[in-house]
């Protein structure tokens, strides 16, 4: 089986370009002959360049390149992508290739819903945000979306979480018996957790004997971190639990909240990590508070680590985190979180329990399983072709 994977980028850490590279590997272990048809990839954990990777010209990346804006890069690159792979796509399905997309192109077999333009633009909405308006490449993926999922004979989705395929059938009709649940996946391997934490918080250059709570995200925002810090505020807990902040995000406001609050000294900005797999087998307990989540991948990473999650009942963390089995739920405010963060340093059964569950509770989202529902995917692509 040939299959076209089509990306617009492959890295071993990030979102989407993480769960690409992943699931490439995987597909190829199985026996798939994978090509990767993306505009940049980066070195994996190993060494390796993901291999069976297909670029554009080389020009086009380095027109781009010389932008140093990332908003006006991204304006010419997307739909300069779009275009090259969906030119590139349907060559290689002349030639028998099954197209997995993950929405960066007009042509696709297989699309991964990873999530809805359009219910993330209600979420915009909502909020009151329209700043959005402004920026054309907003449009242009309304457009692009729209071009593939209004047609009539629609691809197949592989919606990442349940709420993500009630976005598509709510916004683009799609039919149910072309809608697979196919969940991400979490390398197991990678994510695993410390055999001693105190050792790994002493590599890092991090506090050794605090209860520490990590946040990880570049939306910092989008992702809640000012309740995160409020509620480090009001926990009256004795233990004085310490907050790790990891991600891209423009730090100084927060900042500025810890340092109103009185929490400056437990709160700690390590900035991008790349290794973030260490920084989970540290941490005692993740938080994540968005108010918005199509999946919440470091969430199960963080699951995986072996550490419970606190957690907004926000999207496809509904699908995986069950709680007080292997984390909680928690409103979106400050006064939410400190009693949940009380109840966890104070009970020490309840916190015992949801560790004990959290790496168990990740062993059907290992890679392996996940990439048989693609296969099982392509097959039925390939059956449609044939009738």
């Amino acid at each position: 089986m040939h299959i076209l994977q089509i990306t617009r980028s492959l890295a071993t850490t990030g979102g989407i370009a993480n769960v690409a590279s992943s699931l490439a590997r995987e597909l190829q272990r199985k026996g798939a002959a994978v090509e990767n048809l993306c505009w940049s990839r980066a070195a994996d954990s190993e060494g390796e360049a993901a291999s069976g990777s297909r670029l554009p010209p080389s020009f086009l990346p380095r027109i781009t390149g010389a932008i140093a804006s990332t908003h006006l890069r991204l304006l010419l690159e997307v739909p300069l992508f779009t275009l090259w792979s969906t030119v590139a796509a349907l060559g290689a399905r002349r030639r028998g290739a099954v197209l997995l997309s993950h929405g960066d192109t007009l042509a696709a077999d297989i699309v991964v819903g990873h999530s809805c333009h359009w219910a993330t633009i209600g979420v915009k909405h909502s909020s009151g945000e329209r700043r959005w308006m402004l920026y054309p490449l907003h449009w242009f993926i309304l457009l692009r979306e729209a071009l593939l999922f209004r047609r009539r004979r629609k691809p197949f989705l592989a919606a990442i979480s349940e709420s993500v395929a009630r976005e598509y059938r709510r916004y683009h009709r799609f039919p149910e018996e072309r809608i697979f649940l196919v969940p991400n996946g979490v390398d197991r391997s990678r994510f695993r957790p410390a055999e001693e934490k105190r050792a790994v918080r002493r590599e890092r250059g991090l506090p050794e004997d605090p209860f520490l709570i990590l946040f990880a995200g570049n939306e910092f925002k989008r992702k809640g971190l000012r309740f995160a810090i409020e509620g480090l505020a009001l926990c009256r807990s004795a233990h004085l639990p310490h907050l790790l902040v990891a991600g891209a995000d423009k730090p100084s406001p927060y900042r500025e909240l810890a340092r109103a609050r009185g929490v400056e000294e437990r709160v700690h900005f390590l900035g991008p990590v790349r290794e973030i797999e260490e920084v989970q087998r540290a941490a005692d307990l993740f938080l994540l508070l968005s108010d918005y989540e199509p999946f919440g991948l470091v969430a199960m990473e963080a699951l995986s680590s072996g550490i419970p999650v606190l957690s907004t009942p926000v999207g496809g963390v509904k699908d995986y985190l069950k709680h007080e089995l292997n984390g909680l739920f928690v409103e979106r405010n400050g006064e939410a979180v400190a009693r949940a963060l009380d109840r966890v340093l104070e009970d020490e059964s309840l916190r015992n329990r949801l560790a004990a569950n959290a790496r168990d509770s990740t062993e059907a989202y290992g890679w392996s399983p996940i990439a048989d529902k693609y296969l099982e995917l392509c097959e039925r692509v390939l059956e449609e072709r044939r009738n």
